[in-house]
């Protein structure tokens, strides 16, 4: 059994790692934005006959 205090505790813990995930989240769709917007804008899909269009898989390969 669990104190009232350090159920506060494990509360606001919960709170704040729900919060810094969102915030981090948010950065995330930013960054995927910014490098989409890159990538039309160079046209190398066009251009080039090897770049594939993977933008998604390789963003996440350098997240994780």
């Amino acid at each position: 059994e669990t104190s009232p205090p350090a159920e506060d505790y494990v509360f606001s813990l919960l709170y704040f790692a729900k919060l810094d995930y969102n915030m981090v989240q948010s950065i995330y769709q930013d960054d995927l934005k910014y490098l989409s917007k890159w990538w039309k804008d160079t046209e190398w899909g066009e251009k080039l006959s090897f770049p594939r269009e993977k933008l998604m898989e390789c963003f996440y390969w350098n997240v994780g």
